[in-house]
């Protein structure tokens, strides 16, 4: 009996000792936990008073519109910009067809072709047969001078032994003096003119 006198002492079971032993490691935890929160919080409350976030502006605004008008005429083919969206300075907002002009530009391309054709013809010469046309000319001219000759000697000669008239003389005088102008011009142009 001597085991039941004896006063009734707690106890220790090793799970007693673990409660104990887990009651100041969650104390810590919790306390770390919102030691790391408060931390957290005043920082970020921190990084907010240096970095405000722009405030939104509120107000009335008075709009006006705006005319648009192109230098030359035309119509407008496409539209790049919506209403309300904003536009910076010299950004193109509508494209526009200008058939007039377009015409206009063809028109001048079409003369450009046209002076090159003919820039080419120069560069090139004459075709042969332009030259053989200017050839078969001149030589036309120098016979009917030959021939003016020849009749203007044969009606002097009658006409001094009173055997045509003054008016025949005159004539075939004429026609040979026509004959012979050509001779009046410079020594360069005595020659068939060469086509090149």
């Amino acid at each position: 009996m001597e085991e039941n006198n004896k006063p009734l002492q707690p106890q220790t079971t090793p799970t007693s000792q673990k409660q104990e032993v887990k009651a100041p490691k969650i104390s810590v935890i919790l306390m770390l936990v919102f030691v790391l929160g408060l931390t957290a919080f005043i920082v970020w409350g921190i990084y907010k008073a240096a970095f405000p976030p722009a405030p939104p502006l509120q107000g009335q605004m008075e709009s006006r519109t705006i005319s648009v008008a192109s230098k030359v005429p035309g119509r407008i083919h496409k539209v790049l910009v919506s209403e309300g969206d904003f536009v910076k300075a010299n950004q193109p907002v509508a494209l526009m067809s200008l058939p007039e002009l377009e015409a206009k530009l063809q028109q001048v391309q079409a003369q450009e072709r046209a002076a090159q054709a003919k820039q080419s013809l120069v560069d090139e010469g004459a075709r042969p047969q332009e030259k053989q046309a200017a050839r078969a000319q001149w030589e036309r001219a120098q016979a009917a001078a030959a021939l003016a000759l020849k009749t203007y000697n044969r009606i002097s000669a009658l006409y001094k032994d009173g055997l045509v008239s003054k008016q025949k003389y005159d004539e075939v005088q004429t026609q040979w003096r026509c004959t012979t102008l050509p001779k009046s011009v410079p020594a360069s142009r005595k020659n068939p003119p060469l086509l090149i």
